[in-house]
């Protein structure tokens, strides 16, 4: 099954994929504006993707972060373009990425390396 994950972010949202496999990878940032949601769409037709797995903020108590309802109203719109998602709770998900990179010295995309950390943690989870 080929997923795309989103890491929803008010200036960049990052993309990674799986390609069919047990292993996430990041893919790509895009920007956040007008455009984006057609961006998305463009990929999952591509890449033939079958759903989406949109990180969704949590707080240590479980409760929903601070971007609840706006990855809430950004889900809607890709019901909207005919993508199928379902959630992934992001909780530390930007920590395991600092983690992962910090013995990294080159350039890496932040965003979409986050987001293969929620794909990861889904297909984990899902094997």
């Amino acid at each position: 099954m080929n997923l795309l994950a989103i890491d929803y972010g008010t200036k960049n949202i990052g993309l990674a994929m799986n390609n069919g496999t047990e292993i996430a990878f990041p893919l790509k940032s895009i920007i956040n504006n007008e455009k984006a949601i057609e961006e998305i769409k463009d990929v999952y037709d591509e890449e033939m993707i079958e759903k989406i797995i949109l990180g969704m903020p949590t707080k240590m108590d479980r409760t929903a972060g601070a971007l609840a309802g706006e990855i809430k109203a950004f889900a809607e719109k890709l019901k909207e373009a005919d993508m199928n998602f379902e959630f992934e709770d992001e909780l530390l998900s930007s920590e395991q990425t600092k983690k992962m990179m910090e013995d990294y010295s080159g350039k890496y995309d932040k965003d979409a390396v986050e987001a293969s950390v929620i794909l990861q943690t889904h297909l984990d989870k899902n094997v």
